[in-house]
C-alpha cells in the first residue's frame, strides 16, 4: 500500500475501510502495520467501517 501512496497529497488524516485490515488486528494483508504506514506517510490513519455512513461521519466530524 505504501507504494501506492507515497508522494500523493493525502491531506490530514487517511481513512481506511477497516476490511483492509486482517480481522481484529491493525496489520494489512502484506503484514505493515497501521501504524508502520502512518510512519512511513507522516499521516494519521484512521479505519473506518465499510460502510459509506461511518465515513461521512468521521470526515465531517459527526462521530
Amino acid at each position: 500500500m505504501y507504494e501506492c501512496l507515497k508522494d500523493k497529497d493525502l491531506g490530514e488524516k487517511l481513512f481506511i475501510p477497516s476490511v483492509t485490515l486482517k480481522h481484529g488486528t491493525e496489520l494489512f494483508l502484506d503484514n505493515m502495520s497501521m501504524s508502520g504506514l502512518s510512519e512511513k506517510l507522516n499521516i494519521e490513519i484512521e479505519p473506518t467501517l465499510p460502510d459509506g455512513l461511518d465515513f461521512v461521519r468521521k470526515i465531517i466530524g459527526a462521530e
